[in-house]
């Protein structure tokens, strides 16, 4: 079968100075990597079906990780960055790659961005979603889905994450591929929650 090049990788963005500097200290990530707890946890997180609102769902077993942790993060302050980030990165999943098919709307994936990026990720909804195939296949099935959370940690909490995701899923009806999707949400926490605020994002289609 004949392989499509890559989608080059697109994008990092931000709304403000502050959440800038935030993408800057969190993409790297190369300082300290722990605390006296003992190692990084690699804590498995199978989770149920991820729904979607266009009323199916993205049926598989997401496997989460504490990676990097730069500054001081107990092991409580790790479990509940694993337990309130997942769901955020699930939803972005589920509703950018799964769903009932064909279709043609994605715009629901950016519900847990930040309005800046919500406003640059339109441009790139093509790459962030399945929107290019979504009209021309009839489901898709998950073949695996693994999130690694690295952590940056600020007087004992968590100050802002880079959610790093690896998707791999088959598309079936008249148009059959497989898609790999390789990418980084960065998030910020605020009132209403894990906000996503920038994103790298590269896909590969075969």
């Amino acid at each position: 079968m004949r392989r499509r090049p890559t989608t080059p990788a697109r994008r990092v963005v931000a709304g403000s100075a502050t959440a800038l500097s935030l993408a800057l200290l969190a993409i790297p990530l190369a300082g300290c990597t722990g605390d006296d707890d003992g190692p990084d946890d690699a804590t498995t997180s199978p989770t149920q079906a991820m729904p979607s609102d266009e009323g199916a769902v993205f049926e598989v077993a997401t496997v989460t990780r504490v990676g990097k942790v730069t500054g001081r993060l107990t092991r409580e302050a790790r479990a509940a960055v694993v337990d309130s980030v997942t769901p955020v990165v699930e939803r972005y999943v589920a509703a950018a790659y799964g769903g009932s098919y064909p279709r043609s709307s994605f715009g629901d994936a950016l519900d847990d961005f930040t309005p800046f990026a919500q406003q640059q990720a339109q441009r790139d909804i093509g790459l962030l979603t399945n929107r290019p195939l979504g009209s021309e296949v009839d489901d898709v099935v998950p073949l695996k889905s693994r999130v690694d959370l690295d952590v940056l940690g600020v007087k004992g909490h968590a100050a802002g994450v880079t959610a790093r995701y690896t998707l791999r899923f088959r598309t079936e009806g008249d148009v059959s591929r497989r898609v790999r999707v390789d990418g980084r949400l960065l998030l910020t926490h605020g009132d209403s929650g894990w906000k996503v605020f920038a994103y790298h994002v590269s896909k590969g289609v075969s």
